[in-house]
């Protein structure tokens, strides 16, 4: 299995539930958090709670963005559960039949909730990142 640290974010795209395509090649100017997560994993959903305060740390910068992305199809469910835990940071979902295709077979994403750091220029700087050091690793990486 590859190591992503240090390499370029692959090439990707998803949709969010009103069919708005995200592709992974945009926005390189910002320091991107990436969280694949599932409404049907315990330990993402008690995540949520940390990650948004983080996301409301930096949600007022311009270059900073947080992504959370769905293998999954359970739209409903997740928009249900991102209204109720107050998740205001972007949802996709990773649609394409071909699972080679999809960013986290592509990563070798195994386990959730899995969080990933891409810096300004598109690169991976780090995976894996447990929700409690993030808010650390942002601070190094923006000027609040």
């Amino acid at each position: 299995m590859m190591s992503w640290k240090n390499e370029p974010l692959p090439e990707g795209h998803m949709f969010n539930v009103d069919g708005k395509q995200w592709e992974t090649s945009v926005e390189r100017r910002k320091v991107r958090v990436l969280v694949f997560w599932s409404v049907s994993c315990g330990s993402c959903m008690e995540a949520l709670d940390e990650l948004n305060v983080v996301y409301e740390s930096y949600a007022h910068m311009t270059d900073f963005a947080m992504t959370g992305i769905h293998r999954q199809r359970e739209m409903d469910l997740t928009q249900y559960v991102c209204s109720q835990k107050g998740v205001k940071w972007p949802q996709f979902y990773e649609t394409d039949s071909d699972t080679e295709k999809l960013l986290s077979s592509k990563l070798g994403i195994r386990r959730i909730p899995s969080i990933w750091v891409v810096g300004h220029e598109g690169t991976i700087l780090n995976v894996q990142v447990p929700v409690e050091s993030l808010q650390n690793i942002l601070d190094q990486l923006l000027i609040k």
